[in-house]
């Protein structure tokens, strides 16, 4: 109900409009970014509000993100 207590109605033909981009266009990126963010932002929030040090705090951050470049990924 809240949501669409806000609606306000009038002559102009509709037009649909996509809130995850500056353009109002669908795009498979924007659906990708919300979707990690939405998954990755209580892990931030958590990681940061830990009693670490700063340097364990950022590679835990750069694991999570998949950023850190190990031995492994060194080979390919």
């Amino acid at each position: 109900m809240a949501k669409i207590a806000n609606v306000q109605l009038d002559d102009q033909q509709d037009s649909i409009k996509w809130s995850l981009t500056r353009q109002g266009s669908f795009t498979v990126q924007s659906v990708y970014k919300h979707l990690i963010n939405q998954i990755a932002m209580p892990l931030n929030k958590l990681l940061w509000k830990l009693k670490l040090p700063l340097k364990i705090k950022l590679f835990i951050w750069f694991l999570i993100k998949g950023v850190i470049l190990t031995k492994h990924n060194f080979k390919k």
